[in-house]
């Protein structure tokens, strides 16, 4: 698992800050059900209650989408 230097914590999300929410757990850059355990956000970036509703409201609704599994298992460029 790759991190980067930690950053202050404020959610990208919500922007709650450390004295508001904790960052206890990593945010994959990739959901990690298609494979992905090395792009991870430092701590600090996506706090806990974010992490937590996109991996189950968000990931779940992506996965679902063929063309979003096809490119995310194939690591198929992006559309310019």
């Amino acid at each position: 698992m790759t991190t980067l230097l930690p950053i202050p914590s404020r959610c990208i999300w919500c922007k709650r800050t450390g004295q508001e929410a904790t960052f206890t757990t990593p945010s994959h850059v990739l959901a990690e059900a298609v494979g992905n355990v090395v792009q991870v956000l430092p701590p600090g970036i996506v706090c806990d209650q974010c992490n937590q509703y996109y991996g189950s409201k968000i990931e779940p609704w992506l996965l679902d989408d063929p063309l979003f599994h096809t490119r995310a298992v194939n690591a198929w460029p992006r559309r310019s």
